[in-house]
């Protein structure tokens, strides 16, 4: 079953992903490096308003203990 989850990048290029606190997946506490530590999500629709808050924004689509990139959505910096 594919399940899905999203990138960010900090100002030095990393990139990160939501991190997976036990079973809390409604707000974000941390960040990880590792998409096998990410929250994975049934939809992209799932949490496209979530990922919205965020710049420079990538939806991962992951297969297994595969990730691949799904389809970039950019997002613009609000000055």
């Amino acid at each position: 079953m594919k399940r899905y989850t999203f990138s960010t990048k900090g100002y030095d290029g990393t990139v990160f992903y939501p991190k997976r606190v036990g079973d809390q997946i409604s707000w974000i506490a941390d960040w990880t490096t590792d998409v096998s530590k990410a929250i994975t999500w049934e939809k992209p629709e799932d949490f496209d308003c979530l990922m919205a808050e965020y710049c420079d924004t990538e939806i991962i689509e992951i297969i297994g203990t595969v990730a691949k990139i799904y389809k970039i959505q950019e997002q613009k910096d609000v000055k």
